[in-house]
C-alpha cells in the first residue's frame, strides 16, 4: 500500500475511533482497537467512501479481507469511483 494511502487512512481511523495516537500497521487487525464494533466498522467504511471518493457494495464492507489489505485496493479499479 502506498504511503500516501496508508496516511490517509490513519487519518479516517484516528476519527472515526477518536485516538490520535492510532497506528496502523499490516499486521494490525479489528481486535487491536478500541471501540471496534459493527457500528464504527460500518462508520469506518462511510468514511473511507467519503476520503477516497469511492463507493462499494455490501459485499465489500462485510466480506472484505483483513482491513487493510482490502484498503489497499483503494489505488486500484476494484471499487468504483464516484
Amino acid at each position: 500500500m502506498e504511503d500516501g494511502v496508508l496516511m490517509k487512512l490513519t487519518g479516517v481511523f484516528r476519527e472515526v475511533f477518536a485516538d490520535d495516537s492510532l497506528v496502523l500497521s499490516r499486521k494490525k487487525t479489528a481486535m487491536d482497537i478500541d471501540g471496534w464494533d459493527s457500528l464504527a466498522h460500518v462508520t469506518l467504511m462511510l468514511s473511507v467512501q467519503r476520503a477516497f471518493h469511492v463507493r462499494h457494495c455490501h459485499r465489500e464492507i462485510w466480506n472484505s479481507p483483513p482491513f487493510l489489505d482490502g484498503f489497499g485496493r483503494l489505488r486500484t479499479r476494484t471499487w468504483r469511483k464516484v
